[in-house]
C-alpha cells in the first residue's frame, strides 16, 4: 500500500483526514512488520563455545524450539575447521543438530 502524504494538507486537516492517514502509516507497517517477525532469523538462538572433535560424530543441543532451518559458525578457533551436518540419520532434530569437523575445535553456533 502506497502513502501518498501530498494529498494531506496537515494545517488544515480535519481530525478524520489524520485519522485515514494513521490507519494507513498502521497498515503499512504491519505488512513489512509481519513477515518479518514470522521469519527464523528474528527469534535466533546463539550457543557459545562448542568443543567439536574432528574425526567424531558432535552431537549439540541446539536449544532451539522446534527444528531449525539452519545454523552459522559464528566463531571459531581454528582457521583451517570446516564444519557440516552429518548424514547420520538424526532421531531427535527438534533437540540437536549432529555435527562434523575437520578438526578439533571451538565454535559460537547461531541457531535459526
Amino acid at each position: 500500500m502506497a502513502i501518498s502524504f501530498k494529498k494531506i494538507n496537515f494545517s488544515t486537516a480535519q481530525p478524520e483526514d489524520l485519522n485515514r492517514l494513521l490507519n494507513m502509516l498502521v497498515a503499512s507497517l504491519d505488512d513489512i512488520i509481519t513477515p518479518l517477525s514470522q521469519s527464523p532469523l528474528s527469534s535466533p538462538i546463539l550457543i557459545k563455545n562448542i568443543q567439536l572433535s574432528a574425526g567424531q560424530l558432535n552431537y549439540i543441543n541446539h536449544k532451539y524450539p522446534g527444528v531449525p532451518q539452519s545454523w552459522i559458525v559464528c566463531k571459531c578457533n581454528n582457521v583451517f575447521n570446516m564444519v557440516k551436518e552429518s548424514a547420520t540419520p538424526n532421531p531427535i532434530p527438534d533437540k540437536q543438530v549432529i555435527l562434523e569437523s575437520t578438526c578439533d575445535a571451538v565454535v559460537d553456533l547461531l541457531f535459526f
